[in-house]
């Protein structure tokens, strides 16, 4: 009797619990209440419904373009999450020194990459990292790497000789590129990925996306309990094993390079001698590494892919741009392409950013705020939940006229001083910012310079991008291009 009255407490003060819980969120956050957006049963749908991950993804950046530029996500009486498209109110919190933490989403990316610069919510680890990892991408660093990354052109270049005339899909080619590149500039090893080695890590890689992006689209599996009874779990588990082993496979290398007396360049430049110099601990310096590895390629590789695939389509502005590449190298298809000369390629520069603002590589960013912030009149609680909807902002007519033309000239200096503050922000903004966009342009300008100096770029015919979302933005059909050899 003893013990059913005890459980009868316990579930009675439990639901007690549950009641006060529900019930203080929707005082907390009846400000919240005031926002336009989709009702309860339409953000279910949305997510729980038997929709595509395609149609899930592009359904949930429309938001903003259908209820506003401020918009309440919120299936009662569970907490609410805000998506922005404004940038005022990305600006009051973005760009705070306050608010750092990042949301579960993130918590997605830990088993592979663990508390690394990109995912740690912890304020002072984070500070700690981003302060040594600066070094590795401060500007002479940084353009001390392009004959890292002309001598690994080279080589792609070299490779799309017999790919000539016949659709190349950019996004898998382009990605062993840019493995090759990030692992050569900033950690010191050349593993020969555009050369078809080492195939098992890069089929885990691209498993990990897989289960990835099946956990990023299902509200049940972003749940840890839930996941680890799912047919996913092991399969993410076995992936990340590979990826993890790589990792501390190039780790163990540099730390026996360095105590067999080889000798490390003063100053230091590599990411990796710069991590082992500071002492952390081998599950930290993993963890940074194997976020460097992650954020740095993929998102690169896909901004070159985007790039290449809107000038397949625009003969006009491709031979615009061969035209400013002669201009300052020469005709001879083969010059070499300096640091000087990509800073006076205007119009390149003008081409990337387009590219990155009509195809953002991370569309959303996400962040919970500290502490009770109010914006317009409207009191939004601590630890509230903010997406901001990059995208969005980059195809909003309230910042950029005509935003689904491919237009490269607004981002010339003669136009750009027109735009808004923070309208255009491909990799981010704020204290939490890319720490390696110096790195990103460098290596993307290079990259489409050579291309278009090499080879024309052609469409291929009757192909539609498909877009989604594996926190990096990507196309399921592909970005195929056809590329006709220039003559030398």
């Amino acid at each position: 009797m003893l013990s059913l009255t005890i459980i009868i407490g316990v579930l009675f003060g439990g639901l007690v619990y549950i009641f006060n819980y529900f019930r203080s969120q929707l005082i907390d956050n009846r400000d919240i209440n005031k926002l336009p957006g989709p009702s309860g049963l339409q953000l279910l749908w949305q997510m729980l419904g038997p929709n595509s991950h395609c149609d899930k993804f592009n359904g949930m950046i429309a938001f903003n373009e259908k209820y506003g530029s401020i918009v309440k996500l919120w299936v009662k009486p569970f907490k609410p999450a805000i998506m922005v498209a404004d940038t005022e109110l990305m600006d009051k919190i973005l760009t705070s020194k306050d608010h750092l933490v990042k949301t579960q989403m993130y918590d997605l990316l830990k088993p592979y990459i663990g508390e690394g610069l990109a995912t740690t919510s912890n304020a002072n680890v984070w500070r700690q990292s981003r302060k040594i990892c600066n070094t590795a991408f401060q500007h002479n660093t940084v353009t001390g790497f392009l004959p890292i990354f002309q001598k690994n052109m080279d080589v792609f270049l070299e490779t799309l000789k017999s790919e000539t005339g016949k659709p190349v899909d950019t996004q898998h080619v382009i990605h062993l590129f840019t493995l090759d590149i990030i692992f050569e500039s900033l950690m010191k090893q050349r593993f020969g990925f555009q050369e078809a080695n080492n195939p098992i890590y890069i089929n885990a890689r691209v498993d990990y996306f897989s289960v990835l992006t099946e956990r990023l689209y299902s509200v049940l599996l972003m749940n840890d309990w839930i996941f680890r009874f799912s047919k996913h779990f092991k399969k993410m588990e076995g992936v990340v094993s590979i990826l993890k082993k790589f990792t501390l496979d190039v780790v163990t290398k540099a730390e026996t390079a360095r105590k067999d007396g080889v000798v490390i360049e003063k100053p230091k430049i590599h990411l990796i001698d710069i991590l082992i110099d500071n002492n952390l601990s081998a599950e930290i310096l993993n963890d940074q590494i194997n976020t460097f590895i992650l954020a740095g390629h993929d998102t690169v590789a896909q901004a070159m892919s985007f790039t290449l695939y809107e000038l397949s389509r625009r003969s006009v502005i491709q031979q615009k741009l061969l035209e400013e590449i002669q201009s300052i190298v020469g005709k001879d298809s083969t010059a070499e392409i300096t640091y000087k000369d990509l800073q006076e390629m205007k119009y390149l520069e003008a081409i990337v950013k387009e590219s990155l603002r009509l195809h953002v590589i991370v569309p959303i960013i996400e962040r919970k705020i500290s502490y009770a912030i109010e914006h317009n009149g409207i009191r939004y609680p601590k630890d509230t939940t903010f997406m901001f909807n990059i995208d969005g902002i980059h195809k909003s007519e309230k910042y950029f006229p005509n935003p689904k033309e491919y237009d490269p000239n607004r981002f010339m200096p003669e136009n750009a001083h027109r735009l808004r503050k923070n309208s255009f922000i491909p990799f981010s903004v704020g204290p939490r910012d890319c720490i390696g966009k110096l790195y990103a342009m460098l290596e993307i300008k290079l990259f489409v310079a050579k291309c278009i100096q090499k080879f024309e770029v052609l469409p291929v015919e009757n192909h539609t991008l498909k877009m989604l979302s594996e926190i990096v933005n990507k196309s399921i059909t592909g970005m195929p291009v056809i590329f006709k050899e220039r003559a030398a």
